[in-house]
């Protein structure tokens, strides 16, 4: 989900079949962040650029954005993320789930719906 001033500017949300919390979570930053990256989406206010902020209530995620974790068991996304994330110059705010944050709930519906929609087609877990 891309937000711009607290105004959604874009956003899709997927399912990937038998994959942990982590690796969705990673997923789902890599290609926020890589559209920002690849669509030059990144804007300028009075020649300056705004910063990139990567938002989310994964503590792994950010963590592993940052550097900050050693990737372990997801060492090839990790280590992907860490390096758009540096490219973008961003910076990383972890918030905790299902705790108001609207754009964090509309993630979570989004990725609810999805998961669903996967699981009816017999493509997904069932589990949480």
């Amino acid at each position: 989900m891309l937000v711009r001033d607290g105004s959604l500017m874009g956003g899709n949300a997927g399912s990937i079949a038998d994959a942990t919390n982590n690796i969705a979570e990673l997923t789902a930053a890599i290609e926020g962040l890589g559209r920002v990256l690849r669509d030059d989406m990144r804007f300028c206010t009075m020649g300056v650029q705004e910063p990139v902020v990567l938002v989310s209530d994964s503590e792994y995620t950010v963590g592993c954005a940052e550097g900050a974790f050693p990737p372990t068991a997801n060492a090839i996304l990790a280590n992907r993320l860490c390096r758009i994330f540096k490219r973008l110059g961003a910076t990383g705010r972890h918030v905790d789930g299902h705790s108001g944050d609207e754009f964090n709930e509309m993630c979570d519906r989004w990725a609810g719906l999805k998961r669903k929609a996967a699981i009816k087609k017999g493509g997904g877990k069932d589990g949480a």
